[in-house]
């Protein structure tokens, strides 16, 4: 089974709206992991066809936040994340043009890890895209997994809990939405800059997602919670209604 499949323009577009959107959010002595990330993905870009590449987040930092409570409430220390990742791609066809793709082919996980005040670690989880004979839900999260030792130790894969979160960035924006509850959402409720962009991009996706789960739970022959937990999407899911003029439509 073929990855899900993206426009590299879109993604690179998508990486610089949500830069410009969060850059008050973000660790500014860290925002250079936005700029190489997207350099790493201008290059793969440009690679011959079939050669896989891995795309990598580096150590993006949030800026401290008491916001994740909301409203009046507040947290009891200030706490950040630190986002990384690591996608293998492999563009298609062996001519960069606007609306070249690139197809999510191995590992795909972001990284985000919790600090408090003192820089203990608070917790760790990955959001992940399944291979095509993976158990759990292909959108999925996983909380630690990365020590021989409990709790969720590496020789436990599970929780696969479900996630609508596809892309790398689209991760870091449900970092910030945890982090800084009211503040992100006042800054993504304007129209100011790249936001309309942003928000038809996401919007577009969990179209295309939503309708892809309500489509398999027709005519379904065991229970509806195993069947989207093993349901594999086809690979063009989120290449319907891209326009090169970002114009971006709702699933058809």
């Amino acid at each position: 089974m073929a990855g899900l499949r993206f426009r590299i323009a879109e993604l690179e577009r998508e990486t610089k709206a949500l830069k410009s959107i969060a850059t008050r959010f973000l660790d500014s002595q860290t925002s250079w992991a936005l700029d190489q990330l997207l350099s790493n993905l201008e290059s793969i870009g440009g690679v011959p066809g079939e050669q896989v590449s891995t795309l990598e987040l580096r150590c993006l930092h949030t800026r401290p936040s008491r916001n994740y409570e909301g409203g009046r409430r507040r947290g009891g220390e200030n706490i950040y994340a630190v986002i990384s990742g690591a996608w293998e791609l492999r563009p298609l066809g062996n001519h960069p043009t606007p609306s070249r793709i690139v197809e999510f082919c191995g590992k795909a996980s972001t990284k985000i890890e919790l600090y408090g005040s003192d820089r203990a670690p608070l917790g760790m989880w990955r959001l992940e895209l399944g291979a095509h004979d993976s158990p759990g839900c292909y959108l999925h999260a996983q909380i630690l997994g990365e020590s021989d030792k409990p709790p969720f130790p590496k020789s436990v894969p599970i929780p696969r809990l479900p996630s609508v979160f596809v892309t790398p960035m689209s991760a870091v924006e449900f970092v910030l939405g945890e982090l800084f509850q009211d503040e992100w959402g006042k800054a993504t409720a304007g129209n100011a800059g790249d936001m309309p962009y942003w928000r038809a991009l996401q919007q577009r996706r969990l179209q295309c997602l939503f309708s892809w789960y309500q489509d398999h739970l027709r005519n379904i022959v065991s229970s509806p919670w195993m069947a989207l937990k093993t349901a594999k999407p086809k690979s063009d899911l989120f290449l319907t209604g891209w326009d090169p003029q970002d114009r971006h439509l709702g699933c058809t």
